[in-house]
């Protein structure tokens, strides 16, 4: 279930789903996680997975409106 990371008081802008400038650079992923970063802010567009901390998200950099959080089986 998507969980507002708005009203966890999220940082930056890159949850708005008109904003040029995501400020997403980087990841921190907790061991036994998978975080996807994705373009669009509803879980849609291009999507890429990671399972290890990423120092630079390449070219996401500035572009992810929205991510999903999963704990790995």
């Amino acid at each position: 279930r998507p969980i507002d990371l708005t009203a966890r008081g999220a940082p930056g802008s890159w949850f708005e789903p008109n904003s040029v400038d995501s400020g997403v650079s980087s990841v921190t992923v907790p061991t036994g996680y998978r975080v996807t970063l994705y373009t669009s802010s509803d879980l849609t567009g291009t999507g890429v997975q990671y399972t290890s901390d990423i120092s630079f998200v390449g070219a996401l950099n500035d572009d992810v409106h929205s991510i999903r959080v999963e704990l790995l089986p």
